[in-house]
C-alpha cells in the first residue's frame, strides 16, 4: 500500500480537497503524511472513504498509516499458563 500522500496524488486530490471530502482537517492530513502523528481509527476510516479505498482494503490502508488492526477485545493469554 502506498503512503497517504501518494494515494492522494493518484486520486488527483489536494490536501484541502481530501480534507473537505473526508471531513478531516488539512493539518491532520499533513501531519499523517509526514509521519508526525498516527491517525485515530475514525480518521483512517474517513480518509479511506474520501480516497475511495475499497472496503476490503481498509485494514491494509490502516496498517500503511501506522494503525494496528483492531483486536477482538479478548485479553491476551499467557503461554506459560
Amino acid at each position: 500500500m502506498d503512503g497517504l500522500a501518494e494515494l492522494r496524488r493518484r486520486r488527483g486530490l489536494s490536501v484541502a480537497e481530501l480534507g473537505r471530502v473526508a471531513g478531516v482537517s488539512p493539518k491532520t492530513i499533513k501531519d499523517v503524511e509526514a509521519g508526525r502523528v498516527a491517525p485515530k481509527r475514525r480518521t483512517v476510516e474517513r480518509l479511506a472513504e474520501g480516497l475511495r479505498v475499497d472496503p476490503a482494503g481498509v485494514a491494509k490502508f490502516a496498517r500503511a498509516l501506522g494503525l494496528a488492526p483492531e483486536t477482538d477485545g479478548a485479553a491476551p493469554t499467557d503461554a506459560a499458563g
